[in-house]
């Protein structure tokens, strides 16, 4: 089970690196780049410093190092980005499925960070049953075979569409949650 919590530890910190590392190339915020809305203030100056907070949180998740409190901001940083911005377009996320897909996105991100920050050895063992355990390993293998399966021929068709990337990485990063999951669940029924 500890090679699965770092496995996915990996599909969800890489992802946080890659979106950061759009925010650079764009300099700007770019539809289908979570967290922040295209329409969003602060311009290049935003853009930049988000991506260097996403960089720099993702590369302290994949090496442990304050890693529970780099989750939590990033959990905050998402969180509050739905509610400060997405939320201002309440009408389009309900009508539109792109703006819905833009604003809960991030919002399953920001409870997948909590997740990641809330594991711990006093909280691992918390929950029990295989049936919850079955439940995080198939979700994970759902998202990761949207990956591979969906996105990536997406990817590789459309190299210049950063919408794409985006949504790739966010399906990993989902797999990864799913699979931060599974130690949380002992093994006793």
């Amino acid at each position: 089970m500890k090679s699965f919590a770092q496995l996915g530890r990996y599909f969800f910190a890489i992802p946080f690196c890659v979106f950061g590392i759009q925010y650079f190339l764009y300099g700007h915020y770019a539809g289908g780049l979570s967290p922040l809305p295209p329409w969003a203030p602060g311009g290049a100056a935003g853009a930049y410093l988000i991506g260097a907070f996403l960089v720099i949180a993702a590369v302290s998740v994949l090496a442990n190092w304050n890693a529970r409190l780099f989750a939590v901001l990033l959990g905050l940083v998402y969180l509050l980005c739905v509610l400060l911005f997405h939320s201002q377009h309440f009408s389009e996320i309900i009508y539109n499925g792109r703006e819905r897909t833009r604003a809960l996105e991030p919002l399953s991100l920001s409870g997948a960070a909590f997740v990641l920050a809330g594991r711990s050895p006093s909280t691992a063992a918390t929950a029990s049953g295989i049936a919850a355990r079955l439940a995080c390993f198939f979700l994970g293998l759902m998202f990761f075979l949207w990956t591979v399966l969906l996105h990536a021929p997406r990817v590789v068709t459309h190299l210049n569409n950063g919408d794409e990337w985006s949504s790739a990485f966010v399906a990993l990063a989902m797999a990864g949650a799913s699979i931060l999951l599974l130690p949380s669940f002992s093994e006793r029924t």
